[in-house]
């Protein structure tokens, strides 16, 4: 991504160039499509899934809003709960299974 900003990434990413149609003429993508339709095929792309409600405020923001705005979350907290309740030091190196069934 260097020298690309993150915005123009995610453009060229989710809005790929039209293509030509072997002779037809140039496809003109999202011609007919509603900005709920808009929103909701990026968010079939970007998403694990997406209800109505997020689907109506990405219509409602933009795509490029929308993308900012996650950026701008502030980060999880699940890995440091992952290193200091679940991860054991003691463990690393220790045999398991999968390695005794390929020695």
């Amino acid at each position: 991504m260097a020298g690309t900003s993150r915005r123009e990434f995610f453009r060229q990413l989710f809005n790929p160039p039209e293509l030509g149609l072997m002779g037809v003429g140039t496809a003109s993508r999202n011609s007919t499509l509603t900005t709920e339709q808009e929103a909701s095929r990026f968010l079939a792309q970007a998403t694990l899934g997406a209800d109505y409600d997020l689907i109506q405020q990405v219509a409602s923001l933009g795509i490029e809003p929308w993308i900012d705005a996650q950026f701008a979350l502030p980060q999880s907290q699940l890995l440091d709960y992952v290193y200091a309740e679940l991860y054991d030091e003691t463990l690393i190196g220790a045999e398991t299974p999968w390695r005794e069934l390929f020695r």
